[in-house]
This record gives C-alpha cells, sequence and structure tokens, in this order.
C-alpha cells in the first residue's frame, strides 16, 4: 500500500514528460503541473437572482459550448483506421489552438486530453495506440476548462456498420438521457432521473452501470449532487434553479457488472459486452431546464471537420 501511494505522489508532483503541453497563454487547470485537483467553493444556490449566479452562468454556457464543440470536433474523427490516441493528438491541437484547457489532462495524473472508450470499455479509457475498426463503437468523453469553470459532455460514436443491437444499445443510450432531462426542473428530486433512465432501459432489455454517476459541475468538475443513473433513494434533494449538473448514463449489451484494468483508470464489462454513454451538462432555470452542451453551429463561425 505504502509503494502505491510513494508511485502516486511521485506521478503527481513529477509529471509525464509525454504529456501533452499547454502553452503559458491558455488559462491552465490548477492541477496541469501536480495533478492534484483542489476542491474549490461552489456558489450558493439560495439566491437565483444574484449577480454572482447571472455571471456563473454566463460562464458555463460558454464552457460547455467549447464542450460540445470539442465533443463534435473528436467525433467527426472517428473512422476505421484511426487510433484513439491520434484522436486525443488532434483534439488537444484543437483545444489549444481555440483558446481553452482540455480538462482531462493531468487531472488526479490522467495523462491524456480526453477519454477514449471502445466497445466494453464503459468509461475512463486511455487513447492508445489501438486502431479503431468498423463495427466498434466509440465514447469519446471531452471536458474543458475555462475561465475557472468546468463544461462537460460525452458521446457514443460508431465506427461504419454497427449491427442491430449496437446500434438500439446508442440510440437508446440517447433516449435515457433526453427524456431524463424533460423531467429536470424546479422542485423535482434527483431520485426521478435514476427512475426514468432505469424504465427505458429495463423495456429495451440493457444494463445500467450503476457505479458512475452524473455530477454537480462548475468551478469543480466533480461536486454535488451526485446523479444516480438507476432506481435509488441515495439522493432525496430537489432541483433548484441555478444548478448545473450532468446526466451520463452508461447502458450495457450484457451486465451492468464492471472491473477497473490495472492501468488505474479504464472501466470496463465484466463480461465483455459492449457498453454506450451519452452525457449532457444541464442547468436548471426558473420553469424546466436548458441544455448547456448543445453545439451552436456558428460558436466559432466556421464549419469544422
Amino acid at each position: 500500500m505504502r509503494s502505491r501511494a510513494v508511485r502516486l505522489l511521485r506521478r503527481f508532483y513529477h509529471p509525464d514528460p509525454k504529456l501533452r503541453k499547454v502553452p503559458d497563454h491558455i488559462h491552465r487547470a490548477p492541477y496541469y503541473e501536480s495533478g492534484i485537483v483542489p476542491i474549490v467553493p461552489e456558489i450558493d444556490f439560495s439566491n437565483p437572482n444574484a449577480e454572482s449566479l447571472r455571471e456563473r452562468i454566463a460562464i458555463m454556457r460558454k464552457a460547455c459550448q467549447l464542450a460540445s464543440y470539442t465533443r463534435a470536433f473528436a467525433g467527426a474523427l472517428v473512422r476505421d483506421g484511426i487510433s484513439c490516441d491520434e484522436i486525443d493528438r488532434l483534439t488537444h491541437e484543437e483545444c489549444i489552438h481555440r483558446g481553452y484547457y482540455p480538462a482531462p489532462l493531468n487531472f488526479k495524473g490522467f495523462p491524456k486530453s480526453l477519454t477514449c472508450s471502445v466497445n466494453e470499455e464503459i468509461c475512463h479509457g486511455i487513447p492508445s495506440q489501438r486502431l479503431l475498426k468498423n463495427g466498434d463503437i466509440v465514447k469519446l468523453d471531452c471536458s474543458v476548462f475555462y475561465e475557472d469553470h468546468y463544461g462537460d459532455c460525452c458521446g457514443t460514436f460508431l465506427v461504419g456498420e454497427v449491427d442491430d443491437v449496437g446500434q438500439r444499445l446508442h440510440s437508446t443510450t440517447i433516449q435515457c438521457v433526453n427524456e431524463a432531462i424533460k423531467i429536470c426542473r424546479p422542485g423535482v428530486r434527483f431520485t426521478e432521473i435514476g427512475k426514468t433512465i432505469q424504465d427505458i432501459a429495463d423495456e429495451a432489455g440493457f444494463g445500467v452501470v450503476a457505479e458512475y454517476a452524473g455530477h454537480g459541475i462548475g468551478k469543480n468538475l466533480h461536486t454535488s449532487p451526485s446523479i444516480i443513473h438507476i432506481r435509488n433513494a441515495y439522493h432525496q434533494g430537489e432541483m433548484v434553479p441555478g444548478m448545473t449538473f450532468t446526466i451520463e448514463p452508461v447502458l450495457t449489451e450484457g451486465s451492468p457488472t464492471r472491473r477497473v484494468l490495472a492501468d488505474g483508470w479504464t472501466v470496463v464489462t465484466c463480461d465483455g459486452k459492449r457498453s454506450a454513454q451519452h452525457e449532457e451538462t444541464i442547468l436548471i432555470t426558473e420553469n424546466g431546464s436548458e441544455i448547456l452542451t448543445q453545439h451552436p453551429s456558428d460558436l466559432f463561425h466556421e464549419s469544422f471537420k
């Protein structure tokens, strides 16, 4: 146990020299050099008309637009024969070109600028030289750090011809998120999200991974509340205007039981069956909710490829 702790400390205080570089003019995340993620105080939601809250929401909108743009950019790279590492490299370069920090980079020591999880890999996959091939199901989780706030989203992308079950797994996952967002408004209990998602997944015959939750987001990438994606009584709190949080269920073709690989990051299904994930960041408004990670086509006043 002690030797593992020493290895972790060495990794944090002596970051991997192969980490992709972020130039000085980019506002870097506080963990860029150390890998140690500080906990920053979040805003009080008790006064939704406060100037500080309005400013926070304006920054969050931009951060989430950038995250959504990053997801779309990375997703457009997915094709037969490209490596996950190449997707990461090109996406990293695009973030730097556009002037913002790719939040996964050195977050608790994570070595890349996005996560790339293929087929049975549930989440947190480290981009490698593995080549994508026809029929693969690829999850790309993209988050950004912008003006001391975070935006976060994930998409599943299909490589070439994917069988009917894989396509249905993909579409059902998106349906789960969309239907869960529809119920989000002030006064709704967070537990309703998990019920909505699991009802849809059960009807479609898919599993839902319980251990990986959505989360509050703002000046911290992960903060309260925890959004559990299965039926639960874990969080009895209610949604309040001004709250921002993610909904990000992972659905599985088989059992949702999972394990973590030896790299300490990559999570896979125990039965080797495929998975899909979709994630959006939403804002609770006075009358409902707003999806902050919807990509505006004119974000940079040009198309991307």
